[in-house]
């Protein structure tokens, strides 16, 4: 399958923005399920300050905002093969280890509901399993902008249902 990606990011201001910066992440990386054979990004409303790439290889761009700008769009545009990877995206890259993933913090400790939606979740094996949890959670938790808190548990979202 090939994809053509449009995204628009538009950011409007009550009044007039003397300055402002921007970090955008919006560039796809070529991984084992795709190659990028094209992005680009054009921005109305301020510019392009650099690039680098960040500790998870992610590309950022610092956008500075033009003075007295009321919006700012950064538009982006690509193009690239994807091939069906059934969700495995393979070996962990980046500079982050994979034990800082595997720990329990305060927001994500399993308890009970999450454990319960885990159970539900079904399968065969580990991929089937973890495809099973993502539809639960995705059928148990639904994403709804300002329905939760940043500080919520992973437990107070399940219960919640968002």
């Amino acid at each position: 399958m090939r994809l053509r990606i449009t995204h628009i990011a538009r950011y409007e201001f009550e009044k007039p923005v003397e300055f402002g910066l921007q970090q955008s992440r919006k560039t796809p990386k070529s991984t084992r399920g795709q190659t990028v054979l094209s992005w680009d990004a054009e921005i109305d409303g301020g510019q392009r300050e650099f690039s680098f790439q960040d500790y998870r290889r992610n590309t950022v761009d610092p956008v500075s905002f033009y003075p007295r700008t009321e919006a700012l769009e950064i538009r982006s545009v690509g193009e690239f093969p994807m091939a069906d990877i059934s969700g495995i995206v393979g070996k962990h890259e980046g500079f982050a280890s994979l034990w800082l993933f595997e720990r329990d913090t305060p927001l994500t400790r399993i308890v009970a509901g999450c454990r319960d939606l885990a159970k539900r979740a079904g399968g065969e094996t580990d991929v089937v399993r973890l495809h099973g949890l993502s539809l639960r959670i995705r059928e148990t938790v639904e994403y709804e902008i300002g329905a939760s808190q940043s500080d919520w548990t992973a437990e107070q979202a399940t219960a919640e249902g968002c």
